[in-house]
This record gives structure tokens, C-alpha cells and sequence, in this order.
């Protein structure tokens, strides 16, 4: 089993407003979501969509609903840290008023306006 945890640093304080904002406007507990799914087979992307993330190794992204949780494992001590929480829509979804199937980009146009208030 893994053990899940947001960053012990200022990136921690970071991730922790963001994902206090998202279930504040949308009542999705983001962290809850990640500790289930990133405790037992965290890589099973047969079972999860979590594929890998950047130019790390280490670095992979777990998708939750319209929302990116982008986390480092570190495979050697089996334990995962949360870096960041971002939308999964594209500044060109968002920007176009296109078909909002989920009926919530104006959360992620919000939050993306949001963004810079959640930084230290």
C-alpha cells in the first residue's frame, strides 16, 4: 500500500488551497479521490486513467472527472506526493463557447482566474 500525501513544503500550502477551493465549489473531495485511488495500484491505468506526466520518470497524472492531480511516486520508499491540482480542459475549451458537456467550465474558467490567489 501507498502512502499518500500532499508535499511538506510551501507547494503543500499550494495544493491544499486549491484542492480546498474545488470542494468548496463543486463539494468533489479531490484529495479523498486521490488517497483511494493512488493506494492500491496506483499505475493500473487498465482500472484508472493515470498516465505518465512532464519529462520525470516519477511524475504521472491522475484524472478525476474534468480535474488533474499530478503526483510523484517515489517507487523506492512507496510512498506518493501530491504536487498539483489542475483543470483537464485546454485554455482553448475553456475560451470557446463550445459544447460544456459536464456543465462546468465556468468552475475551471473560475478556477484558472483563481489560481494566482492560491499561491504562497
Amino acid at each position: 500500500m501507498m502512502m499518500i500525501e500532499f508535499l511538506h513544503n510551501k507547494l503543500q500550502i499550494f495544493s491544499k488551497k486549491k484542492k480546498d477551493w474545488i470542494y468548496q465549489q463543486t463539494g468533489l473531495d479531490v484529495f479523498r479521490f486521490a488517497q483511494l485511488q493512488l493506494s492500491s495500484e496506483p499505475f493500473n491505468s487498465k482500472r484508472k486513467r493515470v498516465t505518465e506526466f512532464g519529462d520525470q520518470e516519477s511524475n504521472y497524472c491522475l484524472a478525476y472527472r474534468t480535474w488533474r492531480i499530478i503526483f510523484q511516486a517515489d517507487h523506492k520508499n512507496q510512498s506518493i506526493s501530491i504536487l498539483d491540482i489542475c483543470s483537464g480542459y485546454t485554455e482553448a475549451d475553456l475560451e470557446q463557447r463550445t459544447e460544456d458537456k459536464y456543465n462546468d467550465k465556468d468552475i475551471h474558467r473560475a478556477y484558472n482566474l483563481n489560481v494566482q490567489e492560491f499561491a504562497f
